[in-house]
């Protein structure tokens, strides 16, 4: 068995970000990124997996039984699938950042307002004015 830590291709950063995004007319799709420049290390789809900037192997079995007639040809479904990956995981990191402001600015509003959205967020006051 071969283990090795993950690192960015961009960086060598080897703290990573996981990121899970699920579309409906697809399998789930598992990215990695770099936690410093965000860049995309690997992404994996829970029915086929491949690394990006890696074994060339893994990433022309990602791209199926299709018959190539030349190099040209895999080279540009590679490059097309890589693209893709990186498409998509910046668009899950949009989402992410949405979701995330979303919740920033709820939680703002209802501090505003004297209410508490996040249950996490506990006030040990109210319990020493119960004393």
């Amino acid at each position: 068995m071969l283990a090795e830590i993950l690192a960015c291709p961009h960086c060598s950063e080897d703290r990573l970000l996981g990121v899970i995004a699920r579309e409906p007319d697809a399998a789930p799709t598992i990215f990695l990124g770099c936690a410093a420049c965000k860049g995309l290390v690997a992404s994996f789809r829970l029915d086929q997996g491949f690394l990006n900037q890696r074994a060339m192997e893994s990433v022309v079995s990602a791209l199926g039984t299709n018959i190539f007639e030349s190099g040209r040809e895999v080279t540009e479904a590679i490059n097309r699938l890589s693209a893709d990956a990186v498409e998509r995981y910046n668009a899950a990191l949009a989402e992410l950042d949405r979701l995330a402001k979303e919740q920033k600015e709820k939680r703002d509003s209802d501090r505003k307002d004297g209410t508490k959205s996040d249950p996490e967020e506990s006030d040990d006051t109210d319990d020493k004015a119960k004393d």
